[in-house]
Order: C-alpha cells, then sequence, then structure tokens
C-alpha cells in the first residue's frame, strides 16, 4: 500500500483531524474531528482493497462515535468519487509513491469540507435516530468509576449484579456483531454488564437494535477511542 497514513495525518491535522485508527495488515485508517454539530464526529475513511492495497476507496462521514466502532446505525458515510479513477466504482488505482502523494493531497483538500457537508445535512437526522441510545450509553457510563481500570470496575459491578443480569451480559457480547473493537473485549464485558444494570428493560440476550447502538457507544468510551478527547471536557466527563 502506497498510501500513507502519516502524511495523509499531517495534511489533515490543520483541519481538526487526527489518526483514530490505523491497522496496516488490512489497508484501513480513519481519521476524526468534533463537528460543529455537538455530540457528532466527522470522518474519513480509508478501507484499501486487493492483496497490495492499491485500490483504494475513500469516505467522509458523520458518526456519533469517534472512529472504529462507526458501524451501521452510527455512521453514515458518501464516497469521495471526486479522487478515484472510476467516478461509479469509487476507487482510485495508486501504483506508485507520486501517484500516492498527488491522491493524498486531493483527498485533504476536498475531505474536510464534504465532511462539514454531510454532517450538516445529514447529522441532525442521525442525532434523533439515536437519541434513546445515547441516552442509555450516557446513563450507564455516567455510573462507571474507571479510575482503577476497566478490569476492576468489571469486577465491582460483578459483585453486585444479580445472577441474571450476569447472565444476560454474558450472553449479549456473543450476539452477533457485537464485539467490534479490536482486542476489546475488556471494554465489551464490562460495557454489556454495566447496560444490563443500567437498563432494567434489558432482560434477555436478543439486542435490539437501540441496545446494540448504545453497547457500542458505551464500548468505544470505556475503551477511550481516539477522538472523545476533541468533545468539549464538559460532555467529556
Amino acid at each position: 500500500m502506497f498510501i500513507s497514513s502519516r502524511r495523509l495525518g499531517a495534511l489533515l491535522a490543520p483541519s481538526g483531524f487526527i489518526t483514530a485508527y490505523d491497522d496496516q495488515s488490512c489497508f484501513r485508517m480513519v481519521f476524526t474531528r468534533a463537528s460543529g454539530i455537538e455530540d457528532l464526529f466527522e470522518l474519513v475513511v480509508i478501507h484499501a482493497l486487493g492483496s497490495r492495497g492499491n485500490a483504494v476507496p475513500a469516505r467522509v462521514g458523520c458518526a456519533i462515535v469517534p472512529g472504529w466502532t462507526a458501524l451501521r446505525g452510527l455512521y453514515i458515510s458518501e464516497l469521495l468519487s471526486e479522487i478515484a479513477d472510476s467516478h461509479e466504482a469509487g476507487v482510485a488505482e495508486i501504483e506508485n509513491f507520486d501517484a500516492a502523494v498527488r491522491w493524498e493531497r486531493s483527498l485533504a483538500d476536498i475531505a474536510p469540507n464534504r465532511a462539514a457537508a454531510l454532517a450538516g445535512s445529514k447529522g441532525r437526522g442521525l442525532l434523533a435516530d439515536t437519541v434513546n441510545s445515547r441516552r442509555k450509553a450516557s446513563d450507564a457510563f455516567s455510573a462507571l468509576d474507571l479510575r482503577g481500570g476497566v478490569k476492576q470496575e468489571f469486577q465491582r459491578l460483578c459483585g453486585s449484579a444479580t445472577r441474571q443480569q450476569l447472565g444476560v451480559a454474558s450472553a449479549l457480547i456473543r450476539c452477533p456483531g457485537t464485539m467490534n473493537i479490536p482486542g476489546g473485549w475488556d471494554a465489551y464485558d464490562l460495557a454489556s454488564l454495566s447496560l444490563v444494570v443500567s437498563d432494567r428493560t434489558l432482560t434477555g440476550p436478543d439486542l435490539s437494535q437501540e441496545h446494540r447502538i448504545a453497547l457500542h457507544i458505551l464500548a468505544s468510551r470505556i475503551s477511550d477511542e481516539p477522538g472523545w478527547n476533541l468533545r468539549p471536557k464538559a460532555e467529556n466527563r
């Protein structure tokens, strides 16, 4: 893969973006910034294709989480077809260093304004659609004490939870599509248990879309994904 996350990060930094995720093994990188709309993030996402990562689509998005956990229901995106070889496919073929540098500069010129425009047109709808999920996640997160670490807080909750709550929480993290943060077992263990303890309507292992979104937000907050610190301090407690 000729695209460089380091070069792109430097190009996007003046527009307020930071690197939220970078995994060269799967040719994926995510850059994020706080949106001008409260409780919203703007993203630039690159996930190259092919065995060498030379087929490169790029997307901008608005999301209610800052990085890797931006999944369906938490994220709206648009393809940056302007910098693609094929507008229909949205993919640029990057075969050498010079082509990569030109493409990176084009992306940095276009992506910040496109991300802001998308947030302006779609962001408030996303916030309205997820208001209950965000409230559930916020209620559960506000009850946690992470000063001693995630594992210590999980053990504390285990000591006060009922057997039924422990069983439901254990079942939740095994639901298809639940785990999304690489190496995030501890975050999801705590997120699922704290959500069950906080929300007494969650009494079975079947997650509604509302609860699934809340679980991902909560796991993202607990793992402190890069980007949460970009929000105003009063919102980031």
